[in-house]
């Protein structure tokens, strides 16, 4: 029985080990007493710093009482890694980064597959056996892009390719410290390097005497010096059998505009779900109105309605946005149901001139400070060109967004597109791939298939196997950020479930479904009233003249072509 996360034993848990590994931090863990009965430290490759590097190398800073040797002098007994650095990482991994085994004849009498060794190609990189230097090597190894002109060989860092079976299989380091980052949700590439005692220190001598592999109890000591959890051979075997509640999202790359993550424990049915959510059903704000005062350039006014109502606005806290249709204030918009944008220019010059969708001026009020604006991620601040002006040419429009989703009409897609895979060595030949000569030339494996497992040669096939990781790449049309695309699909989900729940159960007090707040059109659309409104209005007797700004300028000044 563990009590407070260590049993009688003296280790830790096997739950509060992987969420230390996890968290970015070292783990001692044991070999069985029969095998090595020896301690390693491991953390994730993608955790590595410099500075744990230097610590994994030699921190010797674990002293013992001094004692006395046979040249009676004062000793001190040090505890210390033994600096050699290895990557555990998985056999399809290895193959693609083509690490081929050091030797053909493996000697080694617990078969450690070690590869090639190697150094990462940074221009940073110098010898390659610097703390930073071998830091970033190991990061390398872990990071979503990597291929095998990341790296020169031979180098400072070995890589070890874990046997298939995992520690079913061979109950090593080296599988240990890919089973963790499995369940811990990192990349599949550990660090690992045996803890030894140093031995003693003789003074005055350059030798140490009684030095040795660091063995349990002084593991156990090492690991509670420096706060580190402990994990020992007897929870070799609860790892295999250790499943993840629930579903586990492992994030790979975030970026500003993009998300690519994978999905665990979920079926096929829920993942696809999500795809098609994120596709066409988070709310997000668009113009869908525009009200034509003025448009004497050469674009007519439905040209003109249609490009506004395709430039991104920000739709951040969207939720604080009613739908049209359930708005108590209005019949066609207000400020509880719709953003007002303005956007008025005239060109005076003999210059073309261009209007961009910086031009457009948001009204308050607003539900909040960021619904509404448009996106502008240019360097130079400008945004989407809308249209062009020659000399007196005028515009002026009332342009009011609205939220929808992306099921009605593509302006209101918070993504450009949606990356999704699973199976990437097809085990479960979900796919049959047509092919003139070579199937492996010509329907080449994704990146994504570094992630798993290779089927074996002369593999039986398993009719009962299901998919179980999904692979997601998120691109944001920059209205919401990709995180918050996914958040929000992951919600509309949880609100269509609340519906289904709501009609098994009879539990009309809302009257219908639509009480759950689901994503809709902004005005309904039903019984064919879609379409009806052009989405521009152009009022008869509108005259032209001198903008809002006088002369020929925008919101934000006088234009280059004056």
């Amino acid at each position: 029985m563990a009590v407070n996360g260590i049993n009688k034993s003296g280790f830790d848990s096997i739950q509060d080990t992987i969420q230390a590994f996890g968290n970015g931090d070292f783990i001692v863990v044991l070999d069985s007493m029969d095998r090595e009965n020896e301690g390693d430290l491991i953390i994730a490759a993608e955790a590595m710093t410099t500075e744990k590097m230097a610590f994994m190398v030699r921190h010797s800073r674990f002293v013992r009482h001094p004692v006395n040797v046979r040249y009676e002098l004062p000793v001190t007994l040090r505890f210390d890694c033994s600096g050699l650095i290895c990557a555990p990482l998985p056999q399809t991994l290895a193959q693609k980064l083509e690490l081929p085994q050091m030797v053909k004849a493996n000697a080694d009498p617990n078969r450690t597959a070690y590869t090639i060794s190697i150094d990462a190609s940074d221009s940073s990189i110098t010898t390659g056996i610097s703390a930073h230097n071998r830091a970033l090597t190991c990061r390398t190894l872990a990071a979503p892009d990597v291929s095998a002109s990341s790296f020169r060989r031979p180098g400072h860092i070995f890589p070890l390719r874990a046997s298939d079976g995992g520690i079913k299989e061979r109950k090593g380091h080296t599988e240990a410290a890919v089973e963790f980052c499995r369940l811990a949700g990192t990349a599949p590439v550990g660090v690992i390097s045996e803890l030894v005692e140093d031995g003693n220190e003789v003074a005055g001598r350059a030798e140490r005497l009684g030095g040795g592999m660091m063995r349990r109890d002084a593991c156990l000591k090492f690991g509670r010096k420096w706060g580190l959890k402990n994990n020992g051979s007897m929870d070799y075997d609860g790892m295999d059998g250790l499943e993840d509640v629930g579903p586990r999202v492992t994030v790979r790359q975030a970026l500003r505009d993009r998300a690519d993550f994978t999905l665990e424990n979920i079926d096929l049915s829920f993942a696809n779900s999500l795809r098609r959510t994120l596709l066409a059903e988070v709310p997000t704000m668009a113009i869908d109105l525009v009200e034509v005062q003025v448009n004497t350039s050469s674009l007519a006014d439905e040209f003109i309605a249609h490009r506004l109502g395709l430039i991104p606005l920000n739709s951040k806290n969207v939720d604080d946005v009613a739908y049209t249709r359930d708005c108590d204030y209005c019949e066609q918009y207000c400020e509880h149901c719709s953003i007002t944008l303005d956007l008025h220019a005239r060109c005076t010059g003999d210059e073309i001139m261009k209007v961009y969708a910086r031009d457009l001026v948001v009204a308050e009020p607003r539900p909040n400070e960021w619904v509404g604006t448009p996106v502008i991620t240019d360097a130079q601040g400008l945004g989407s060109v809308i249209c062009k002006l020659r000399q007196n040419q005028e515009i002026r429009m009332k342009c009011i967004a609205k939220k929808g989703i992306a099921k009605e009409h593509a302006k209101w897609a918070p993504t450009s597109a949606v990356g999704f895979e699973y199976d990437p060595h097809n085990k479960l030949r979900h796919v049959d791939y047509w092919y003139e000569e070579d199937p492996e030339k010509e329907w080449p494996k994704s990146a994504n298939a570094a992630w798993e497992e290779a089927p074996q040669d002369g593999e039986a096939f398993d009719y009962f196997a299901q998919p179980s990781k999904y692979y997601f790449d998120v691109e944001s049309v920059g209205n919401l950020e990709p995180d918050a695309v996914v958040l929000q699909g992951i919600k509309v989900l949880q609100q269509k479930l609340a519906a289904v729940i709501q009609e098994f159960s009879g539990d009309d007090r809302n009257g219908d479904v639509d009480g759950f707040g689901g994503p809709r059109s902004p005005d309904g659309m039903h019984g064919g009233d879609y379409g009806m409104d052009q989405g521009y209005t152009t009022p008869f007797g509108m005259t032209g003249g001198q903008t809002m700004y006088g002369g020929g300028t925008t919101p934000f000044g006088a234009t280059p072509y004056g």
